[in-house]
């Protein structure tokens, strides 16, 4: 075994990622994880472009009513997803993982669950879309949606297949394909109309391709047959190994979809207008956790049976990079907000302003709740995780509903609400990941008074220059100071900045330059 998986080193995070890899996958695997990594990374900073990109474009020409249709519609079908798939997502990555030659019978099984399950869910989100009186045209857009999120819940299988065999360069690819079809079709679709419902068939048209794109895969890459059987045994014994992650999936969906249907109940489309596009603002930055959990999810289930000093370490030095990430984002974002805002998307957006100031301040703390949840689920402490979402989805819908109801707080009431339940899950579950590791809280100090000082440095920067240069020059400028205080401080190393590069960019690298950290 390594030294510094022996010892418990305070080595470089980067390589101490892939020091687990290397050990249990060989040289091979841990080459394979790095390029895999990079693919998905990359992919997801390219789909998170053209996606930010495009519903800025859409939010701009539709106006703050259509928009908030928009949002509402694909929201609105989103919640239901997780009653589809249940979070046998998670069962099919872990188990093909550890035992490849089950990977048909296991398809099989969660196709012969999906199905059925396809059809009731479709039924029951039409339904519910007639029961709460909802206008024609939005009744028509649901539907739509509710096609493209049933399609979507397909789709995710056959990548997770790939991605139980440590293969993300098909599914990258299947996401830049989807978001560059959806980005031209609807660019195109909104010369010719401006109406919500016909800027759906876009999406529509992607979803279809990537699934057939997909199912391809599976066909030819793997032969797999797409033929479902239902075993009761076996499905029985599937749903209940799934249960933690089906109620963790819907708390999480009803959590972060509730503020805009309460807007949509109480207030109306405008309100969802506003709201949407700092919220969309937020919810495209998340990737960044997303990508490096895909990467350490696995790692973290790994260490926890064989080392958990490792695992304490990286689980510290992953919190600390995304800090190193997030704070001059969040703090950046809240001092141009105006200017952004304004600037970008004209005046009718104005009241966003503040709502997005309030929700980065909360997407700090998302941020932080993705290491922590996963830690949590990788050391199968699934059960409490559910649990504490639970707590805070409830914490949520009650808030959501007092804020926005009871005080008329309106889409700021959703944005407060969003914010202080990010907040709390994160000190529950932190305060539970405290038992499985060593956090060691005078290093993390330490480092973190050097964090905060770029942070600060930079933020004197950006209020000093707001109103002498244009902001996206600001923004650049703020961007070289903090990045030259967090080199000058040691925050993160030259080494550091140039192995991530070389990751990204430099695909098919003969050795793996995560081992010169």
């Amino acid at each position: 075994m390594p030294d510094a998986l022996r010892n418990g080193k305070n080595v470089n995070f980067s390589r101490l990622i892939f020091i687990p890899v290397k050990y249990f996958m060989g040289d091979q695997g841990e080459k394979n994880i790095t390029k895999n990594t990079a693919f998905y990374i990359t992919a997801l900073i390219i789909q998170k472009i053209f996606s930010f990109t495009y519903f800025s474009i859409l939010a701009a020409n539709l106006g703050t009513e259509n928009i908030g249709k928009y949002f509402l519609a694909i929201s609105f079908a989103s919640i239901f997803h997780i009653f589809i798939d249940l979070g046998l997502i998670n069962i099919l990555i872990r188990d093909i993982a550890r035992e490849e030659q089950r990977a048909q019978k296991l398809f099989s099984y969660i196709l012969a669950i999906k199905l059925p399950l396809a059809v009731v869910v479709f039924v029951l989100i039409n339904l519910i879309s007639q029961l709460l009186g909802y206008s024609s045209e939005l009744k028509v857009m649901i539907a739509l949606t509710s096609i493209i999120m049933l399609i979507d819940n397909f789709i995710i299988s056959f990548y997770g297949i790939f991605r139980a065999k440590h293969n993300l360069i098909f599914e990258s690819l299947g996401t830049i394909i989807f978001q560059i079809i959806v980005f031209s079709g609807g660019l195109t679709l909104l010369k010719i109309t401006k109406q919500p419902k016909i800027l759906l068939l876009a999406l529509l048209f992607a979803s279809l391709i990537n699934f057939i794109y997909s199912a391809l895969l599976v066909k030819l890459k793997l032969k797999l047959s797409f033929k479902p059987i239902f075993n009761f045994f076996e499905v029985k014994k599937l749903l209940k190994e799934t249960l933690p992650f089906a109620w963790a999936g819907i708390f999480t969906k009803v959590y972060a979809y509730i503020d805009t249907i309460f807007l949509s109940l109480f207030v109306g489309s405008q309100a969802i207008g506003y709201y949407s596009l700092p919220y969309k603002m937020v919810f495209s930055l998340q990737f960044i956790p997303l990508a490096l959990m895909a990467s350490l999810y696995p790692i973290f289930s790994s260490l926890f049976n064989f080392n958990k000093n490792s695992l304490s370490k990286i689980y510290e030095q992953a919190i600390f990079f995304l800090l190193l990430i997030i704070l001059p984002l969040a703090f950046g974002s809240i001092i141009i907000a105006d200017q952004l805002i304004t600037t970008v998307y004209g005046k009718q957006f104005q009241p966003s302003i503040f709502s997005l100031q309030i929700l980065m301040v909360g997407l700090i703390f998302v941020f932080l709740n993705f290491p922590v949840g996963n830690l949590l689920n990788a050391c199968r402490l699934q059960k409490i995780n559910t649990k504490n979402v639970g707590l805070i989805m409830l914490f949520n819908i009650i808030l959501n509903f007092i804020l926005i109801k009871i005080f008329d707080f309106n889409f700021l009431g959703a944005s407060f609400a969003s914010t202080i339940s990010s907040l709390l899950l994160f000190a529950i579950n932190f305060n539970y990941s405290l038992k499985l590791i060593n956090f060691d809280f005078f290093n993390f100090f330490k480092k973190m008074l050097k964090l905060m000082l770029c942070t600060l440095i930079m933020v004197v920067c950006l209020l000093i220059l707001k109103n002498q240069v244009f902001f996206v020059f600001n923004i650049l400028i703020g961007m070289t100071v903090y990045a030259i205080s967090i080199l000058l401080t040691g925050c993160l190393k030259i080494a550091d900045l140039k192995i991530f590069v070389k990751s990204i960019v430099k695909k098919g690298y003969e050795e793996n330059p995560l081992n010169h950290a």
